[in-house]
């Protein structure tokens, strides 16, 4: 059951908002313009605020609502957690967008505010106070995950597991 949890998690995650706000509303291919990234910032940069907060309301529910439905279930927190993260490796390698896909932030949110919603406030809070200061929302999602990984992982290595794949992405 774990497994198909997961699968279902990752194939959740891989449901690009960016993806159906160009299907749907027959705007221009998002990776393709601005900076490449199918993600709520380029969409605002690209599109206005109303598609972006599209695109930002999609990829939020798409880890809110599985993780949600698990945790009501009562899955433990193991498996909680690694369904998030399938969620968030599903939409940075989405199969719909050829294995490419955003930054997972607004992913990683909703999922965490469904698992813990204390920690998802905070990380929010972090993300808010360094954009409000830097005005770069790439540093903001660095270290909103910079602060998660030593929140949530009493294990260093999955920490600096975590940290390393936020780095390798590209932003």
């Amino acid at each position: 059951m774990q497994y198909f949890f997961i699968l279902s998690c990752f194939l959740l995650g891989s449901l690009n908002g960016s993806f159906f706000l160009m299907r749907f509303f027959g705007l221009n291919d998002i990776v393709s313009r601005g900076s490449g990234n199918p993600g709520t910032t380029n969409v605002i940069r690209l599109y206005g605020m109303m598609p972006g907060l599209f695109v930002f309301f999609v990829d939020v529910m798409k880890s809110f609502l599985p993780i949600a439905c698990a945790k009501s279930y009562g899955f433990e927190s193991t498996a909680l957690l690694q369904g998030l993260a399938a969620c968030v490796i599903g939409h940075c390698y989405s199969p719909l967008l050829r294995f490419d896909g955003g930054k997972g932030v607004a992913t990683l949110l909703g999922g965490l505010a469904a698992y813990n919603s204390y920690i998802a406030a905070k990380a929010t809070i972090i993300w808010a106070l360094v954009y409000i200061i830097t005005s770069l929302s790439a540093l903001s999602a660095l270290s909103m995950t910079m602060f998660l990984a030593g929140y949530l992982f009493d294990d260093l290595q999955k920490g600096l597991i975590l940290a390393l794949f936020v780095l390798y992405l590209p932003f």
